[in-house]
């Protein structure tokens, strides 16, 4: 089937032989340099960003460097929610990454808590707390509802996760060629979520429930990179000299499609535009009856072969979403159009020369 519709397309390109053996000559090492180009560039990427991003304070570090890893589970545009799962782990130095601090069971236990704003805790003199936490100035705080239950517990079993959903929105509201889905593959995203970490331990012994909040050293991030480009950006507030700031830390996701994806995307469009022109330049000789056309018949089923391998670049892109995106409306639409309309001229110029040649036939009778 696939040799069968190269001939018939191979064989409506070019009047000549030699002229289409040229051309695909230079097309196909040209195809061939930029996608060994692009995978290249892609290899290098991911080779010096082999260590998993990290973000997050350095200058206050608390003695035993707590931080959060998480695994982007999942990306899903069409519900626009990104699924991460977090882990705590010690770094001690920076392609040093422990699960625990040496022991089975941690000497450190630790409560998380997402989207909550770290507040002074006014309850007990600082004194007492100082002399009850041997931690640094950030267990001065506490998250602002006592009440609320965190949302994992860390340190007890060094394989604890806790998963969460983030809800992302597009980036640059006003601007459609960014828009979430629509613009695709130029679409980009953002996202955002709070942290905070407290001490358990002490908070138990200080009978002050969701109290001593500690920094959380740093975040570090693995995804799939070979479909997602991920930037993110940290804000530690308990950095910030203003006592009033808290001590959170603020994480933002900036989504883009990777470079692959792109790629893909723009060489579907173009391979579409090219068999368009192709079907029109045949269409135009045919109905115009120029020296050496091809039949109606012929140019028929390459038009609907073309018809075909439209839709099935289409589809064969990467992480494409529904019909009905940008890239539909600049290579795909409107060359399923130019190319029907190209199958009916066909159709009814075929027609009308059979018509034609019968009247001329009966004359001569």
């Amino acid at each position: 089937m696939n040799a069968s519709v190269h001939i018939l397309i191979s064989q409506t390109c070019f009047k000549r032989p030699k002229a289409y053996i040229k051309v695909n000559n230079l097309l196909a090492p040209l195809l061939l340099f930029s996608w060994l180009c692009n995978v290249t560039l892609f290899a290098k990427a991911q080779w010096e960003n082999r260590v998993p991003i990290r973000k997050g304070s350095r200058l206050f570090a608390p003695p035993v460097d707590p931080s959060l890893r998480g695994n982007l589970v999942k990306i899903d545009p069409d519900e626009q929610n990104l699924r991460a799962s977090w882990r705590l782990v010690y770094i001690d130095a920076p392609y040093s990454i422990s699960p625990t601090r040496g022991t089975f069971d941690d000497t450190w236990q630790w409560n998380l808590y997402r989207d909550v704003k770290a507040i002074h805790d006014l309850r007990v003199p600082i004194t007492t707390m100082n002399s009850i936490s041997d931690t640094e100035s950030g267990s001065l705080y506490r998250v602002d509802d006592i009440t609320l239950p965190p949302i994992a517990i860390f340190g007890q079993r060094s394989s604890k996760s806790v998963d969460t959903d983030i809800t992302f929105t597009h980036h640059g509201a006003n601007d459609a060629l960014f828009q979430t889905l629509f613009g695709y593959p130029f679409d980009v995203w953002t996202s955002s979520v709070v942290f905070v970490l407290t001490d358990r331990i002490t908070a138990e012994r200080a009978n002050l429930s969701n109290s001593f909040v500690v920094r959380i050293h740093s975040i570090l991030t693995e995804y799939d990179k070979l479909r997602w480009d991920v930037s993110l950006n940290t804000t530690n507030t308990c950095e910030d000299p203003d006592p009033n700031a808290g001590c959170e830390l603020h994480v933002d996701f900036l989504i883009r499609r990777s470079g692959p994806v792109k790629f893909a995307a723009m060489m579907a469009v173009i391979g579409n535009w090219t068999i368009t022109f192709v079907i029109i330049y045949q269409t135009y000789r045919a109905v115009m009856r120029l020296p050496d056309h091809l039949s109606e018949t012929n140019l028929i089923l390459v038009c609907i072969s073309a018809l075909s391998i439209v839709s099935f670049l289409r589809s064969i892109i990467p992480g494409a979403p529904d019909h009905g995106v940008i890239i539909d409306l600049i290579g795909v639409i409107p060359n399923i159009m130019l190319i029907s309309l190209c199958t009916i001229a066909i159709a009814v110029s075929g027609l009308t020369g059979t018509q034609a040649a019968k009247k001329q036939s009966n004359g001569y009778a």
